[in-house]
C-alpha cells in the first residue's frame, strides 16, 4: 500500500514538472533543487518500500530453507515489511509447535515399540528392516534390534522368518512354528510421502492358547470319562449276570468274557487320556543330567533293540539343572521310544539306526537325535497339537505328556528336522535357576 501511494505521488510529481516546463520558459533554480530533492526523496521511499519487505521475503526463506523454526524476524517500522514479518513470523510458531508434536509422538512411538512385549518392524519402500525392537529380534532368533536394521526378512534362517516374509498387508494369521510356539502375525501398511510402508506385528499367544486348549480338552475328557466309565460299569454287571444264569452254556461265556475283555481295553484307553490332565507338578531338586542319563542306559537299549544303537556323548564337566528327576526320565523315554519307532518305520534291512544323546554345559542342554525318516514341515507345525499323531494306532498322547512337562519345567524345546541332513533332533535347554 505505502508503495502504491508513493508511486502515484511520484507520478503525479514528474507529470507536473512536465507540464510546467511547457509553460514556463524561465525556470527558477530554487524551484528546480526543492523539485529535484522532492524527486529523489520519493524514489528513495519507493525503493524502500519495495527493498524492505523484498529483504524480509529472502531472510524468511533462508530461514525455511535451513529449518531454523528457533529464530525469528525483526520488524523494521515499515508497514509492508512488517506485516510480511508479523505473517512469517507466525507461520514460524505454527511450524515450531507442529514440529515439536511430530518429534514427541515419534519419541512416544520409539518408546513403545522398543518396550513392547510384541515384536514390531517396520520396512522401507525396497522391504528392508528400517525400525524393530528386541523382543522381533528374539523372535528371529538375532542378536540384537541393530543386526537386523537394513536386511529383509528371507535373510533369517528361522521359520518364523520365511512364514512372516510371505505375508502381505491385510493378511493376519495365526502361525503355529516348530510345533512348540504359536504366534498371532498381521502385516498392515501406512502412507509415508505417498507411499505405502508395510510394518509387521507378532504377538506371541502360546502360553494363552494352550491354557485354553487344556481348558477345553479337560472338559470334554472328564464328561467322556465320566459317560463311558459309567455306562461300562453296567455293561460288566450284566455279563457278569448272564454268565451267573447261563454257567455251563460255552458259546455265551465265550462270548461274554470277551465283550468283558473289550470293556476293559475300552477303559484303559479312557484312562491313558484321564492321565494327561493329572501331570503332577514337577518337584525340582539339582539334579546331575549326566549320572540320570548314565542309568537310564540299559533301559534305553532295551527300547532301541533290533532298531538301532544308542549312542551317548556326555559333557566332559557335570552338568546340574533343576529338575523332577522322574518326569524328565519319563520325557526321554517318550523321545528315544519316538526315535525308535520313527528309524524302524524307514522299513529298510540296510538302515543302521543310530539315536545319538548328548549333554551340554552351557547353557544346560540335552539333545538327542536320530537318523529316521524325519519329520515333513506340515507335520512339524503341528507336531504338539493336543492329540495330534501320525500313527496308525497312536493316540497322540505321549507328545502331550512331553509337552506340558517341559513347560511345567519353564524349558525351551524344538523338535526339527534337518533339510540337509535329514537328521532329525529334539532339543531340551534347561532355564538357569535355582531350586
Amino acid at each position: 500500500m505505502t508503495g502504491r501511494i508513493i508511486f502515484i505521488l511520484l507520478t503525479c510529481s514528474v507529470t507536473a514538472w512536465g507540464c510546467l516546463s511547457l509553460f514556463v520558459e524561465d525556470w527558477n533554480r530554487w524551484y528546480n533543487a526543492a523539485f529535484l530533492a522532492t524527486t529523489l526523496f520519493l524514489i528513495y521511499c519507493l525503493y524502500r518500500s519495495i527493498s524492505l519487505p523484498l529483504s524480509k521475503v529472502i531472510d524468511g526463506l533462508d530461514l525455511l530453507k535451513s529449518q531454523d523454526t528457533a529464530n525469528r524476524l525483526r520488524k523494521v517500522g515499515q508497514h509492508d515489511a512488517d506485516s510480511i514479518v508479523s505473517l512469517f513470523n507466525s507461520l514460524m510458531d505454527s511450524l515450531r509447535r507442529e514440529k515439536l508434536k511430530v518429534q514427541e509422538q515419534d519419541h512416544l512411538i520409539d518408546m513403545l515399540i522398543h518396550t513392547s512385549s510384541i515384536g514390531v518392524a517396520i520396512f522401507d519402500y525396497d522391504r528392508h528392516i528400517s525400525l524393530t525392537n528386541d523382543k522381533m529380534a528374539e523372535l528371529l532368533g538375532a542378536d540384537n534390534a541393530d543386526s537386523l536394521i537394513g536386511k529383509t526378512l528371507d535373510q533369517f534362517p528361522s521359520t518364523l522368518a520365511s512364514r512372516l516374509h510371505e505375508l502381505t498387508p491385510g493378511m493376519s494369521k495365526i502361525m503355529r512354528i516348530d510345533g512348540t510356539s504359536i504366534f498371532k502375525c498381521s502385516c498392515s501398511s501406512f502412507l509415508r510421502n505417498g507411499f505405502p510402508i508395510w510394518f509387521i506385528i507378532v504377538e506371541m499367544l502360546t502360553d494363552e492358547i494352550i491354557r485354553t486348549e487344556k481348558s477345553a480338552y479337560g472338559r470334554v475328557i472328564r464328561t467322556m470319562a465320566h459317560e463311558v466309565n459309567n455306562t461300562i460299569s453296567g455293561l460288566v454287571t450284566l455279563l457278569d449276570i448272564i454268565n451267573a444264569v447261563h454257567p455251563n452254556d460255552s458259546e455265551i461265556n465265550e462270548v461274554s468274557e470277551s465283550a468283558i475283555q473289550r470293556c476293559g481295553s475300552l477303559t484303559e484307553f479312557v484312562k491313558s487320556y484321564s492321565d494327561v490332565m493329572k501331570i503332577p507338578l514337577p518337584v525340582k531338586v539339582p539334579t546331575d543330567i549326566n549320572d540320570m542319563i548314565t542309568s537310564m542306559i540299559p533301559f534305553l537299549e532295551s527300547i532301541v533293540r533290533g532298531r538301532g544303537i544308542i549312542h551317548i556323548e556326555l559333557a566332559t564337566q557335570p552338568v546340574t539343572a533343576c529338575i523332577d528327576k522322574v518326569l524328565i526320565e519319563q520325557v526321554i523315554v517318550n523321545i528315544v521310544k519316538n526315535s525308535a519307532e520313527s528309524i524302524e518305520s524307514l522299513n529298510d534291512s540296510k538302515t543302521n539306526g543310530i539315536i545319538t544323546i548328548t549333554t551340554i554345559n552351557h547353557p544346560t542342554r540335552i539333545i538327542i537325535t536320530d537318523n529316521g525318516h524325519g519329520i515333513p514341515q506340515s507335520v512339524a507345525d503341528n507336531i504338539f497339537t493336543p492329540f495330534f499323531t501320525t500313527k496308525r494306532n497312536g493316540h497322540g498322547l505321549g507328545l502331550m505328556f512331553v509337552n506340558e512337562t517341559l513347560r511345567n519345567h519353564n524349558c525351551d524345546f524344538k523338535l526339527l528336522t534337518s533339510a540337509s541332513t535329514g537328521i532329525t533332533s529334539f532339543s531340551i535347554t534347561f532355564p538357569d535357576q535355582n531350586c
